[in-house]
């Protein structure tokens, strides 16, 4: 993550994730666990697409980014499912939400397939941080989607 942007306290967190706020942004990043199991990856998927429409029901609801640029290649599909949904969620909330996912290519593409077919109009995909905060910056100075 660029030095830019500071880190605010944990809001929440898991095994392998954890939520922040970053200059009004919701923020959640993912990061690489080997150790942890199919199952278990699915259960923090499950745990932050919960969380994520949790902070996205405040009202008004906080612009959000989530950051799987340090997160695995690619995700088993108990994982992607949840992911669908999260995209689904803020597609049919009408809420903002940029996806980080890096430079890996699987990622890319995974990701990219998911927020086209899934949150084409409120979701955005982006190579880095800075790039995906900047967006959401916008959004909420604006304040719309």
């Amino acid at each position: 993550m660029p030095n830019r942007f500071e880190l605010g306290p944990v809001l929440a967190d898991g095994d392998n994730f954890a939520f922040h706020r970053v200059e009004g942004v919701v923020v959640c990043r993912v990061w690489r666990r080997p150790d942890l199991s199919m199952e278990a990856g699915a259960s923090c998927a499950e745990r932050i697409e919960r969380l994520f429409k949790g902070y996205s029901s405040s009202t008004p609801a906080p612009p959000s980014l989530f950051d799987v640029s340090e997160g695995p290649s690619v995700m088993g599909p108990v994982s992607e499912g949840h992911v669908a949904q999260l995209l689904r969620g803020f597609e049919h909330r009408r809420q903002p939400l940029a996806v980080v996912c890096g430079e890996d290519g699987l990622k890319r593409m995974q990701y990219g397939r998911l927020v086209g077919a899934h949150a084409k109009n409120m979701g955005s995909l982006h190579v880095d941080f800075a790039e995906g905060m900047a967006v959401m910056l916008s959004t909420k100075r604006s304040g719309r989607p």
